[in-house]
């Protein structure tokens, strides 16, 4: 791909639909094009996949090479400020990072959000199906590659998001009862997220470790019976409980959902000692 040249299949619509995101992704073009430390440049998520709208954010992934650890922050605030003038920006690593990648998130003016990645050029030999590339110079992502979090997790795995979930739910409980409800409330949310990670295993969804996320995202398009009843404000103790057993009955069923796909049991012992303390 010529650098600096947007492909106009994918990106065709985000030309017509969305001008300002097109701007600043022709500005990122335009920089890695420019610069030989800059090796490729990649679109992904809704935008990389041809959707998006208004109000998406860009999440977009630079190749490296020839720039130290060391140094990576402050190179990457820089291409930062060379694409626009942000309001705002963090560099930062990710939990388990190395230390040759990081991450910028910054503001732009016209609420133009930029989730972009840094990492070294060698680390990629292909590109995600729901990615497309701005920017190859060196071919890297000319093969189309499946990234581990599409495929079903292992078994292990869930049965993690289950013990996981089940734990997240007695700790809920334990907080009802103290009648803290912020930190109850808090609970229920991370058992509700293990839980649709496992119901978007049990309905075959890609990338089951987004959870919602991917439910939106992905067919069959299906969000769990019940859901809306996992939620409750933190200012009435027997709403929390109830959205509390009713995460329990959600993270139930997915377990057994997520076990059905993946020809094994995931469920856990935990459920019927916290479902016996919840009734």
């Amino acid at each position: 791909m010529l650098a600096g040249m947007i492909p106009a299949d994918r990106l065709a619509s985000i030309r017509s639909r969305l001008p300002r995101h097109t701007v600043l992704l022709e500005s990122m073009a335009a920089v890695v094009a420019a610069d030989d430390r800059w090796r490729f440049l990649e679109l992904g998520c809704s935008l990389g996949a041809g959707g998006g709208d208004e109000l998406s954010d860009i999440d977009a992934g630079v190749g490296y090479e020839g720039i130290p650890a060391t140094e990576l922050y402050t190179v990457a605030r820089r291409f930062a400020e060379q694409i626009d003038t942000p309001i705002d920006l963090t560099v930062h690593r990710m939990d388990g990072w190395p230390p040759d990648w990081c991450r910028v998130a910054a503001e732009y003016p016209g609420a133009m959000q930029l989730d972009l990645v840094f990492m070294p050029a060698a680390s990629r030999r292909g590109l995600p199906d729901r990615s497309t590339a701005l920017v190859d110079k060196d071919d890297r992502l000319v093969v189309e590659v499946t990234p581990p979090g599409r495929l079903p997790p292992s078994i292990d795995t869930a049965r993690e998001w289950v013990v996981l979930g089940w734990w997240a739910v007695a700790t809920a409980d334990k907080y009802v009862r103290r009648g803290s409800l912020f930190e109850a409330v808090q609970s229920i949310d991370e058992a509700r997220a293990q839980a649709l990670r496992l119901w978007a295993t049990g309905r075959r969804v890609p990338y089951a470790v987004f959870g919602l996320t991917s439910l939106l995202d992905f067919p069959p398009f299906e969000l769990p019976d019940g859901l809306a009843a996992t939620y409750a404000l933190p200012d009435d103790a027997r709403l929390v409980a109830a959205a509390n057993r009713a995460t329990a009955e959600m993270l139930n069923l997915a377990a057994v959902l997520a076990g059905d796909v993946l020809d094994a049991d995931v469920t856990s012992p935990l459920s019927l000692v916290v479902s016996d303390r919840l009734s």
